[in-house]
Formats: structure tokens, C-alpha cells, sequence
């Protein structure tokens, strides 16, 4: 075999130059062996082929104090139902509230009067009513949003003990001390109680 670099005869068994070492048999790849492409694998048991996705691209570093958007975005509290409506004080709680407050009045007068009779008394007497009476309207608008705990079945348990003691406390009142001036003043304060129990009552 021929060296193709220097031209010395070599045996045909020889791999390298026996004069300049140079290789002598170069194997040339062809492109079929260069390129070699395995056979796709086979479904097994049935399987249907997987298709991998794509790696997602790695985020970008955090700043400082850098808030993380959400994957999905929080629609604002606007778009949510409004499914729940503010409880009022129902129209039974009403009527307990005002019977209340004109209970308390009549034992606000009934002590007044204890004072005296006359004009003066009279009109300090609807003076003091339109007083309260304004303030309980407004006590009572401003809490007409207020959630109530007790049930209608429940005000009326409570107010009947507060009947009860009112009664029972009237009743103590007159066999203790039966004297005519003592048990107006104590009838008065009684009831005063006994319509700040109501109010009380109808907005708990």
C-alpha cells in the first residue's frame, strides 16, 4: 500500500507509514452510518403517546420589594354576588321599642307630677316628652341596622319576666311602706324601668 504522504510502499497489512507514520487506511463515514435515527418506541398496553411540552423559561429575579402577580387574578370584591343583605330591626322589634319608650315617659310624668300641678308643671311635663320621644327616634334610627341576637319568641319571654318583676316589685312596694307620696315616687321609678327593659329587649 502506497503512502499517500510521502509515497513509500508499505505492506498491505500495515495500518501506519512504515517511513513517515502517517495513517494509511482512512475508513470513510458515509452519510446513512453518520446519520442514525432510533426506531420510535411502541405503544404499550394501549397507551396513547405522551406529548411532552416545552420548558417554561426560568422567571426573571426578584427586585426588592417586588410583589409576585398572581397565576390567576382575583376579580375585585365588586364582581362577587351580593347575596347577603344588611339585617334591620324588624317591624315587631319597632313596636316593642316605641311601646317601651312611651312606658318609660308615662313614669317620667308620673314623677313629675308628684312635684305638683299646674301650668308650668304642664308644660315642663310636654317638654320632657317631645325630648325624649326626639331622642329615642333618633337612638332608634341610628341602630336600625343593628344585627338582633334574640328571636321574637325570645322578646317575649324577656319581657314577660320583665312584667313579672315590675309586677312583683309594685306588689313589695305597697305591703312594705303604704304611705300615698313614697309609693308614687316608687310607682313612677318602676315604670321608668320597666319601659327601659322594653327598649332594651327589642333592640338586643
Amino acid at each position: 500500500m502506497q503512502c499517500p504522504r510521502c509515497g513509500h510502499e508499505n505492506a498491505n497489512s500495515s495500518t501506519f507509514c512504515e517511513q513517515c507514520s502517517s495513517p494509511l487506511s482512512v475508513t470513510e463515514v458515509t452519510p446513512e452510518q453518520a446519520e442514525y435515527k432510533a426506531p420510535p418506541p411502541s405503544l404499550l398496553n394501549g397507551h396513547k403517546k405522551l406529548s411532552l411540552a416545552p420548558p417554561s423559561p426560568p422567571s426573571p429575579p426578584l427586585e426588592h420589594n417586588q410583589v409576585v402577580p398572581p397565576a390567576h387574578p382575583v376579580p375585585p370584591p365588586s364582581s362577587y354576588p351580593q347575596n347577603v343583605t344588611p339585617t334591620r330591626i324588624g317591624i315587631f322589634s319597632g313596636m316593642l321599642y316605641f311601646i317601651g319608650t312611651i312606658i318609660a315617659i308615662v313614669g317620667l310624668l308620673g314623677a313629675l307630677t308628684t312635684l305638683g300641678s299646674g301650668t308650668v308643671i304642664g308644660l315642663l311635663g310636654l317638654l320632657l316628652t317631645l325630648i325624649v320621644m326626639t331622642i329615642s327616634i333618633v337612638f332608634f334610627v341610628r341602630l336600625r341596622y343593628r344585627a338582633s341576637i334574640l328571636r321574637w319568641w325570645q322578646r317575649i319571654m324577656w319581657i314577660a319576666g320583665a312584667t313579672l318583676a315590675a309586677f312583683l316589685a309594685l306588689i313589695l312596694e305597697v305591703i312594705i311602706s303604704p304611705h300615698s307620696s313614697l309609693t308614687l315616687y316608687y310607682t313612677a321609678f318602676v315604670l321608668l324601668l320597666y319601659g327601659l327593659s322594653w327598649t332594651a329587649i327589642a333592640l338586643w
